[in-house]
Formats: C-alpha cells, structure tokens, sequence
C-alpha cells in the first residue's frame, strides 16, 4: 500500500496525534481514507481505521455536527 497526497496531523490537547491521509494500491481500482491515532503514551502505539469515501465524509459530518454544538 502507498500513501498518497497531503497526509494532514492533528494533535489533541491530551498528547494524541490523529492523522489524516489516503492509500491507494496500485493495481487495484480501490482508494481508501486512512485514519490513525496515536496512543498518547509516546510507546509508538497506535490505532488504524480505512474507509471509503462515502464512509469518510459521514465521519466528517457528524464531527461538525457535534463541533458546532460545543
């Protein structure tokens, strides 16, 4: 798998980092949203989510819906 285009970082006030970016493997039609978070603890642990587009702008919605009421 390939990361490809602009990978962006957000870091949380408690010490995560969330990173944003895409994957793409070559030989297949298939283009996924990556999604890892950082443990916090500094061991270089971390979680992974992909998810398809349809799947990444859903995330994103209901992010902004609960942003906007904070």
């Amino acid at each position: 798998m390939n990361g490809s285009g602009q990978r962006r970082t957000v870091e949380t006030r408690c010490g995560r980092e969330i990173s944003i970016g895409r994957t793409v493997l070559p030989a297949v039609p298939l283009r996924w949203v990556t999604v890892r978070i950082s443990s916090g603890l500094g061991d270089g642990g971390a979680e992974w989510v992909t998810l398809s587009g349809a799947e990444a702008a859903a995330l994103a919605e209901a992010l902004l819906e609960q942003a906007r009421t904070v």
